[in-house]
C-alpha cells in the first residue's frame, strides 16, 4: 500500500513541517503529506491511517467497495478505525457495515474472484456493495475528504513531522 502511494506520489521526497501542517490549505496539506510520507516500515500509526483512508476513498471512487475489497482484502477495518480515530463517525459505519457484508459474502465472492477479469466483473452484478457505494459518496461531497484528512493531519501534527 505504501509502495504504491510512493511510487504514484514520489513520496519521501521532503520533509513535512510544522508551518506546512499549519498554513496549507486542506487540498494542499493532503497532497504535500502524501509526497512526505516514509516508507511503510517507518511509518506510524496516524500516517498508517492517513494512507489507510486514502487507499479506501480511491478505491472506492474508481470501482467502488466491489473493487475496494478485491485489491485490498482485510484493510477495511483498519480504514474504519481510522475514519473514526478522524472524527468521522459517519464514514467509519459505512466502512464498518460495507466490511460486514464482505465478511459474511467472502464465499461467494470467492468463488466469482477467480483471478480473471471475467470474475471480477460478474462480481459486480451480485450488487453486494451498491448501497455502500451510494452512502459513501454521498456522505463525502465535494471537498470533504481532503479537509478531513486536513484536520486529522492537525490533530496529530507531531506525528507527521518527520523526528518526532
Amino acid at each position: 500500500m505504501f509502495g504504491f502511494l510512493k511510487s504514484f506520489f514520489g513520496g519521501g521526497s521532503s520533509a513535512l513541517t510544522r508551518e506546512e501542517i499549519g498554513t496549507l490549505p486542506p487540498k494542499k496539506l493532503y497532497f504535500r503529506v502524501l509526497y512526505s510520507l516514509p516508507d511503510a516500515e517507518e511509518a506510524n500509526d496516524a500516517q498508517r491511517d492517513f494512507v489507510s483512508m486514502v487507499m479506501l476513498d480511491g478505491e472506492v471512487r474508481n470501482g467502488g467497495f466491489n473493487q475496494y475489497y478485491y485489491n485490498m482484502g482485510d484493510e477495511g477495518r483498519r480504514a474504519e478505525q481510522a475514519f473514526g480515530r478522524a472524527g468521522a463517525a459517519d464514514l467509519a459505519e459505512i466502512v464498518r457495515q460495507a466490511n460486514d457484508c464482505y465478511d459474511a459474502s467472502r464465499e461467494r465472492l470467492a468463488e466469482l474472484w477467480d483471478g480473471t477479469m471475467k470474475g471480477f466483473s460478474a462480481s459486480y452484478k451480485e450488487k453486494l456493495f451498491d448501497r455502500f457505494d451510494a452512502a459513501y459518496y454521498a456522505a463525502v461531497e465535494k471537498n470533504r475528504f481532503q479537509a478531513l484528512l486536513a484536520g486529522f493531519v492537525r490533530s496529530r501534527a507531531e506525528e507527521f513531522v518527520p523526528g518526532k
